[in-house]
């Protein structure tokens, strides 16, 4: 192979296409400096114009696969994202070099092969030490240029501490002997150069360096110009392992801290395990260093590690040895000083810096320390002496250096992939049974999309059992119509209740697919499957398939058809909102995309994750809700009583959430101010609504003014529809409002609760007012003014139907959004952290006390207490509010403490405590700023028998604060 043009000219037109290994995301090396060196690396390769990067993950570690494949996300396309198929037993150092780590070696080069990329990169060749990692070995088998990177020698030159037993020091002799055989090696500096002459005998490895991350330096220059802060402090950053040289700091720091007089500290910052730290500590407490003086901080953020490094009089870096030196350049990006050892490369950052000691001199480094504090110290002048050395390392330069010593194949080779890896295996001489062998390397050539797109749309709940009302009549609605949408999309009906699989038809028949061989789905790259059902019982079996599909190139898309389980739990039964929670986390985890019912639902998903800084990015859709209005217009007409009054009608089924309540509660007020009104009430009892239906049955009015149909056909609902001057919907939360959409067809004016989907679905009534959520007072004055409007002919009760799509039309919105990427809003998080697992950032977690100042919150009564039916509890409806800037969860680091939550204590009548620690009420997601949600406070009914007669309620953060400004309701 020879050096050809950059990579990233092209030539004759054509994109150079770069392939990378992309096993370094998946172990244990994405969170240390090789997945962080790799990640900005990428980021500045596909910055380059002709530049086509390409990655592979092993389909053994498939969670860490989708977790990289997401983390890539922004600068490798999906196409580009692949998968292959290795076989091995463990490590490398603890099962040796077996048949079936060689043969996955060999799977490898033939993937690689199939993909016939420009330039084939092995981004760590040293992976698979003690994981199921294989990294990509190039040799003469591979028909493409290869490539690899080599990051330091320290296991080598520190064999005693790294490599103890001759099984780790064969694994690293083995990998070292591999080297060689690449046609271009690539070091992160020129110490790793030289390193890799001298350890691996390859004399022409180029020097490309390295650079601080993008997201780093957009901190930095946020913070520019900001105070630094007073503490005086020191700063170490990076591991705690043997060669970072930990105890020389702490003998230096000690013999420093006997001569200063102003309260200098030293800060260690990095995510370190338990029995090392406490190691560390014992050996600074025997130097006379108390854990005051000495500081261990972990999982900081990048914004306070740039606040750190700001704030130091110097960052130490006194390691025996490092491949590059990044905290050195960091340091000095943020205008820190930085006192480093003279070894390994971290001196090729500062140049020639005066700050250099000998990493072996604890009284040498006492020195610098006690220099660099002293009011004589020259700040200023030190960073940009030690700058113009540290501006030469940048992303940027690195990609550029990358591409311009990019190697090309002087002749292109025309060998079979299929015939290489043939004579490879033989060559072996495998005794691995070979249908095993055959599956791998089939499972290991590029996957294609097949062809036509494949669209797979889940309806596995309402085949099981369908109520034929809400979620599962548009799941029937959509299902039969979607299936022809769209004749260039191969649309499916999709049906999963167990872990056999899914399983797919081309008919929706409304009842369980059969489960056979020819109707079970392989997922294949370019697949979309569209979650539409409400089967959120299963999403524990649907992890595994999301999985599966998402590995090989398939996309998830979820349905949202409300937030009002995370947002409104008070008004679910008991056991919804867990469920719904857990089944949203999964969404979250595995989904690409949500579609919504409406707009509003779709911008309360966009709040949520932006309230639980969701750590990528999310597509979000939304569309319109067919409506059939075919059987109540052909159904047969009703004769019209003659009014005698206003007719008011509230249609659907009776549930907490739907505000009966608060209707009930206003025509109360306006019948007993004289105003002869009627209200007419059409639904089936929902959970929950015993008291309710009692109270409606035993009204005063009931059968006068007052009328409940608790089930109609549809020519009754159309003459109720056509009889009244006025549709009612009184909901505190909705997705979306169906029963506004059919009173915009009979031309009947609306008066809603002022939610946001109200709102824009009653764009389409002929005329809408809107009153307080959950207000009777408001509620009552709204129907006032309506009323007198009606008295004096200023409303004509009846108008034009309003059209509304038809759910065909409604299908092919649906598909569109999907098929089409006709999507409404992308949600972006605004600080994206590397790594970090979705399923993880989807389940939020108090990490902190919160201080005084962040303890505000208000609630307040929404209705109760209720008795619930069995007699056992009281139940308090209240509208809680978090009046701070950050989100709150119920959750903390362990066992819950920290976890903020909704707490009650019991008072007799004179007010003092008789039961000091009631029950919890716990955020199913999270407790946003300022967004009002409702809870349910249930109290024991024996608390009224022992002697209470109030209950307290208010926030509490788990060993740490009950907050002020309790809510007090008399029981």
């Amino acid at each position: 192979m020879e050096p050809g043009p950059a990579l990233g000219q092209q030539k004759g037109g054509r994109v150079m296409h770069l392939w990378l290994d992309g096993q370094c995301f998946q172990t244990a090396s994405r969170s240390r400096g090789i997945g962080r060196y790799m990640h900005e690396l990428v980021r500045a390769l596909s910055d380059i114009d002709g530049v086509r990067i390409s990655v592979s993950f092993n389909a053994a570690m498939s969670d860490a696969a989708l977790i990289a494949r997401s983390v890539l996300s922004d600068f490798v396309a999906p196409d580009d994202t692949h998968v292959w198929h290795g076989k091995v037993e463990g490590g490398e150092v603890g099962t040796g070099f077996t048949e079936w780590r060689r043969l996955s070696e060999i799977a490898l080069v033939h993937h690689v092969n199939t993909l016939k990329p420009d330039l084939a990169l092995s981004a760590s060749p040293f992976e698979g030490t003690f994981d199921v990692a294989v990294p990509f070995v190039g040799g003469p088998q591979c028909i493409v240029p290869t490539a690899a990177i080599f990051y330091d020698a320290i296991p080598w030159r520190f064999a005693e501490h790294y490599l103890p037993n001759r099984a780790s020091r064969e694994y690293y002799r083995r990998r070292l002997a591999m080297l060689p055989g690449f046609d271009r090696v690539y070091a992160i500096s020129d110490f790793a150069a030289r390193e890799a002459a001298s350890v691996a005998g390859v004399s022409d490895a180029v020097d490309i360096g390295a650079g601080v991350s993008r997201h780093m330096l957009e901190i930095v220059a946020r913070m520019r110009g900001l105070p630094r802060g007073t503490e005086r402090y020191f700063l170490y950053v990076g591991g705690l392992d043997w060669r970072k040289n930990l105890a020389v700091l702490i003998d230096a720091f000690a013999e420093f801290a006997q001569s200063d007089t102003s309260g200098t500290t030293l800060r260690i910052v990095g995510d370190h395990s338990p029995s090392i730290v406490h190691d560390i500590r014992q050996h600074a407490r025997n130097r006379g260093l108390d854990d005051t003086k000495v500081r261990f901080l972990s999982h900081v953020s990048d914004e306070e590690l740039v606040s750190h490094y700001r704030g130091a009089l110097a960052l130490i870096q006194p390691s025996f040895m490092e491949g590059f030196g990044l905290t050195a350049l960091e340091a000095l990006t943020c205008g820190t000083p930085a006192i480093v050892a003279n070894a390994g490369a971290v001196p090729e950052i500062v140049g020639d810096s005066d700050l250099v000691f000998d990493p072996s001199s604890p009284g040498m480094l006492a020195g610098l320390m006690r220099e660099v504090s002293s009011p004589a110290f020259d700040r200023a002048k030190a960073v940009r002496h030690e700058r113009k050395a540290a501006d030469r390392f940048t992303w940027s330069r690195a990609a550029e250096r990358f591409v311009d010593a990019a190697p090309r194949a002087s002749t292109v080779r025309k060998d079979d992939p299929r015939s290489l890896a043939l004579a490879q295996i033989g060559a072996s001489h495998s005794t691995a049974p070979s249908e095993h062998v055959a599956e791998m390397m089939a499972l290991s050539e590029l996957q294609t999309d097949g062809g036509r797109r494949r669209l797979f749309v889940e309806g596995s709940s309402t085949m099981l059992v369908d109520h034929k009302t809400g979620i599962q009549r548009v799941v029937n609605r959509i299902c039969q119509h979607i299936l022809d949408a769209d004749p260039e999309v191969d649309t499916r009906i999709l049906f999963c209740d167990d872990h056999s699989g899914w399983y797919a038809s081309r008919r929706w028949e409304a009842r369980p697919i059969v489960k056979t061989k020819a109707n079970l789905v392989s997922a294949r790259r370019g697949d979309t499957f569209l979650m539409l059902d409400s089967s959120w019982a299963f999403h524990t079996i649907h992890q595994r398939l999301f999985s599966e599909a998402r590995l090989k190139g398939a996309q998830i898309v979820s349905c949202l058809y409300d937030t009002v389980p995370l947002r409104t739990p008070g008004f679910c039964d008991a056991g919804m909102p867990i469920i719904f929670a857990e089944w949203f986390r999964t969404a979250l985890t595995h989904s690409s995309g949500f579609v919504c019912i409406s707009r509003a639902v779709a911008d309360e998903l966009h709040a949520i994750l932006e309230a639980i800084a969701f750590p990528r990015a999310v597509k979000i859709g939304y569309w319109q809700l067919g409506a059939d209005f075919t059987a109540l217009d052909s159904a047969p007409a009703r004769p019209q009583a003659a009014k005698q009054r206003p007719v008011f009608l509230m249609v659907g089924t009776l549930e907490p959430r739907k505000g009966h309540r608060v209707a009930l509660d206003a025509f109360e007020k306006l019948w007993a101010r004289g105003f002869d009104a009627e209200l007419v009430i059409v639904g089936k009892p929902g959970w929950g609504t015993g008291a309710l239906a009692q109270r409606l049955r035993d009204h005063m009015e009931y059968g006068r003014r007052l009328s409940w149909h608790e089930r109609v056909d549809d020519a009754t609902l159309a003459a109720l529809y056509e009889g009244c001057d006025c549709l009612l919907a009184a909901s505190f939360a909705e997705g979306f409002g169906l029963p506004i959409v059919e009173a915009g067809h009979f031309g009947k004016p609306v008066i809603a609760s002022d939610i946001a989907v109200f709102r824009e679905v009653a764009a389409g009534a002929r005329g809408a007012h809107f009153f307080d959520v959950g207000s009777p007072d408001s509620l009552a004055e709204v129907l006032e003014r309506f009323i007198g409007d009606i008295e004096t002919r200023a409303v004509e009760p009846v108008a034009e139907a309003t059209a509304w799509p038809s759910w065909r039309t409604s299908a092919r919105q649906l598909q569109d959004i999907i098929t089409k990427d006709d999507w409404y809003r992308t949600y972006q998080p605004r600080d994206r952290p590397t790594f970090v697992s979705s399923e993880v950032m989807a389940r939020p977690r108090m990490d902190a006390a919160l201080p005084p100042d962040e303890r505000q919150g208000t609630i307040e009564l929404v209705e109760g207490p209720t008795v619930s039916d069995d007699g056992a509890t009281l139940k308090i409806t209240v509208r809680a509010v978090n009046r701070t800037k950050r989100s709150w969860s119920s959750e903390g680091p362990t066992d819950g403490a920290l976890g903020v939550r909704i707490a009650y204590r019991v008072l007799d009548a004179s007010g003092a405590i008789i039961d000091g620690d009631g029950g919890r009420t716990i955020f199913p997601l999270v407790l946003a700023p300022n967004d009002p949600n409702y809870f349910a406070v249930t109290v024991p009914t024996v608390a009224r028998e022992n002697g209470g007669a109030f209950v307290e309620i208010r926030f509490v953060q788990e060993s740490v604060a009950w907050f002020d400004n309790p809510l007090r309701v008399a029981i």
